[in-house]
């Protein structure tokens, strides 16, 4: 049949010079000691109750492990990524790039972009250009198959 000729192929392309290897027979897997010698299985570790149990914690672990100390304004908290780092110091507004700051600005609209699109390609930045096109092609997209969807 093509299945076994297909299995050859493979067979022989994985180093089977002599045809497909013998098939292995899979064992059941061997019951638990227990089991064997009759005793009643292990009932399962019991689950927490009361408002434990009604917020999904453990009782062991209601106390945090380590409360934060004294807080320093001018170390930025939560920005260490390492386990034995420290987290860094905040610099003067002076020391950090430019381009940090334009980040929060608010970024134009599509309706905005297609218009600047349409009267100057080359008055948008880079990024901008790969926006207006990237938002262009979804646009088109959504109403190619709203014409062509099957109602």
């Amino acid at each position: 049949s093509a299945f076994a000729i297909r299995w050859m192929r493979a067979a022989s392309f994985f180093g089977a010079a002599n045809g497909p290897a013998p098939m292995l027979r899979l064992a059941k897997a061997p019951a638990p000691a227990a089991a064997k010698a009759g005793a009643p299985a292990k009932a399962p570790p019991s689950k927490p109750t009361g408002k434990a149990a009604a917020k999904g914690k453990d009782s062991a672990a209601a106390a945090p492990a380590d409360a934060p100390g004294p807080v320093d304004p001018d170390v930025v908290r939560g920005v260490n990524i390492f386990k034995t780092g420290k987290d860094p110091k905040a610099l003067a507004d002076s020391e950090y790039p430019p381009w940090l700051w334009t980040l929060l600005e608010p970024r134009p609209t599509d309706t905005e972009l297609y218009a600047r699109f349409e009267a100057d390609r080359r008055s948008l930045t880079l990024r901008e250009a790969k926006r207006c096109l990237k938002l262009m092609n979804r646009r088109r997209i959504k109403e190619h198959n709203e014409t062509h969807s099957k109602k």
